[in-house]
């Protein structure tokens, strides 16, 4: 079966090129996008990979990721603004500091509940490889 049938002047090899089609998204929608697409890409190729290389993963222009971020440090902070900070609950703080309990539990306790939100959050192939450990 020869799938370039339709395109008769063009080898097997030469397949041709299909323009992205981007869908407009307002700015707030934008910059999540970007920062969600950045996650997987960091978790991927780590945090040294170029801006350049990154925007092409994530499927936007290098202008387009400046645009909404004025740096790679600036885009790296909302990363962990997104995975950490946001998920961050208020009872975590006093469940640190009750001196009735020891440091031991209490550490023991915030990361167990602190895991389960976050893996909860997780895509399912993280969640499923954290469940082995």
């Amino acid at each position: 079966m020869n799938v370039f049938a339709d395109y008769p002047s063009l080898k097997a090899d030469e397949a041709p090129v299909q323009k992205r089609r981007y869908r407009r998204l307002g700015p707030k929608r934008r910059r999540t996008e970007i920062v969600e697409r950045s996650v997987q890409c960091f978790a991927q190729h780590g945090l040294s990979i170029g801006v350049r290389e990154l925007a092409d993963l994530i499927g936007i222009s290098p202008s387009l990721l400046y645009h909404y971020f004025s740096s790679k440090d600036a885009l790296i902070e909302a990363v962990y603004q997104h995975l950490f900070e946001s998920r961050w609950q208020p009872r975590w703080t006093s469940m640190l500091s009750d001196p009735k309990i020891t440091a031991r539990n209490r550490i023991v306790n915030f990361y167990l509940e602190y895991s389960r939100i976050v893996l909860r959050l997780a895509p399912p192939e993280i969640a499923r490889d954290a469940s082995r450990i």
